[in-house]
């Protein structure tokens, strides 16, 4: 029967403070300069890029019935 008896999983004590540092994240962040670089790539920057992708190529794919050998580029 499994379960019975001492864990033979060696804990690292680093690990540990890591799992407790994750979960603990949401109480422990502070917005800084640091943060607020992060915070506008990942919020700003990363969807304004991809907007303007999806604009720029709005109109031009078409991927209805396409074989391997056929573009998916209108002409």
């Amino acid at each position: 029967m499994a379960g019975h008896g001492p864990s033979t999983v060696n804990h690292d004590a680093a690990i540990e403070r890591w799992y407790a540092m994750r979960e603990n994240l949401a109480d422990n962040f502070k917005f800084n300069r640091k943060s607020g670089r992060f915070v506008f790539l990942a919020l700003g920057l990363v969807p304004a890029i991809m907007f303007y992708g999806a604009y720029k190529f709005a109109g031009q794919l078409d991927f209805t019935a396409k074989r391997r050998n056929q573009s998916i580029w209108r002409n």
